[in-house]
C-alpha cells in the first residue's frame, strides 16, 4: 500500500461520487462551454446584457462541471484498476519484450482508459462535443469570460457582482492597465465593499486534496528514484484531467532552493 494511499482515499471522498452529485444528468449530455461562450460574446456585441450574464455564467458554471467530472471518472477507475496489484504468474522475462511486469501494467492502462471513456460518457456525454479550441481554451486560462462579465453586471448596476468580476480578470492578467483602472474606479464608488473583491477562480479546499496527493507523491519518488511503482503512479498523474505541472512539487524543498531554481534558465520547461 503506498504510503500517501491515506491522502489519495481523502481525495477521492471529497470529489462527487455521482452524477447527481455534480448536478449533470446523464440523459441530457452537458451543453458544450464553448458554445454557451460564443453566445455570451454574441449578445455582448448587441448590449444584450443579461443574455450575456446567462450564457457566461453557464459556460464557466459547464466548464467546472466537466472538470469536475473527468477528475472524479478519473480517480474512480483508478480506485477500481488500481497499478498496486500484482497479477499472479508474472515475474519471468520475455526475450525482447522487458519483464511481463510490463504487459501487466499497460493491461491495466488499457482497463483503465476504457473506464474512464465509459464514465465521461454517462456523465457528460461524447469527448467530441466538449473538445474545444485553443483559442477557446486560452481565453478561459487567461480568465477573459469575467471581462466580459465585469462589463455586463455594471451595465444592470449589480456592483458587487461587477467587481467579483473585475478582480478575477485582473488577478490572471496584472499588466492589463483598463482593468486595474477600473479597479481603482470601483474602489472609490459608494457602496463597494473591500470583501467585494473577490477571486471567483480560487480554488475550494476540496479541490485541493487532489494537488496534495500528486506533490506527496513527487516528492516521495525525488527522494526514491529507483521506486518503480511510484514512477508509474506519476505517469498516470500526467494523464489525469484537472492535473497541471505545477502540481508535482517538493514539499521538502526550501523555498530559497525553490527561488534558486526558478531564476536558473536550464531549469526552465
Amino acid at each position: 500500500m503506498f504510503w500517501f494511499l491515506g491522502t489519495l482515499l481523502l481525495a477521492v471522498s471529497q470529489l462527487p461520487k455521482s452524477a447527481a452529485d455534480i448536478q449533470l444528468n446523464s440523459n441530457v449530455p452537458l451543453e458544450p462551454y464553448d458554445l454557451l461562450y460564443d453566445n455570451a460574446i454574441e449578445a455582448y456585441y448587441i448590449g444584450d446584457w443579461k443574455s450575456v450574464i446567462l450564457n457566461m455564467e453557464r459556460a464557466l458554471r459547464n466548464k467546472g462541471a466537466l472538470r469536475r467530472a473527468k477528475a472524479h471518472c478519473c480517480l474512480l477507475c483508478a480506485n477500481q484498476t488500481g497499478f498496486g496489484e500484482p497479477l499472479p504468474g508474472l515475474g519471468m522475462a520475455l526475450p525482447g519484450m522487458g519483464p511481463v511486469e510490463d504487459l501487466g501494467f499497460f493491461q491495466k492502462v488499457v482497463k483503465r482508459a476504457a473506464c474512464i471513456h465509459e464514465c465521461e460518457m454517462e456523465k457528460v456525454g461524447p469527448a467530441s462535443l466538449h473538445k474545444v479550441s485553443e483559442e477557446v481554451a486560452l481565453e478561459f486560462r487567461k480568465r477573459s469570460p469575467y471581462n466580459y462579465l465585469q462589463v455586463a453586471y455594471f451595465k444592470i448596476n449589480r456592483l458587487e457582482k461587477a467587481v467579483a468580476a473585475a478582480n478575477t480578470f485582473y488577478i490572471a492578467n496584472p499588466e492589463h492597465e483598463e482593468m486595474r483602472q477600473n479597479l481603482e474606479y470601483y474602489k472609490m464608488m459608494a457602496g463597494v465593499q473591500e470583501s467585494d473583491f473577490k477571486d471567483l477562480e480560487a480554488k475550494p479546499h476540496m479541490i485541493n486534496r487532489l494537488e496534495k496527493a500528486v506533490a506527496a507523491a513527487n516528492t516521495f519518488y525525488i527522494a526514491n528514484p529507483e521506486h518503480e511503482e511510484m514512477r508509474q503512479n506519476l505517469e498516470y498523474y500526467k494523464m489525469m484531467a484537472g492535473v497541471q505541472e505545477s502540481d508535482f512539487k517538493d514539499l521538502e524543498a526550501k523555498p530559497h532552493m525553490v527561488r534558486d531554481l526558478e531564476r536558473d534558465p536550464s531549469c526552465k520547461p
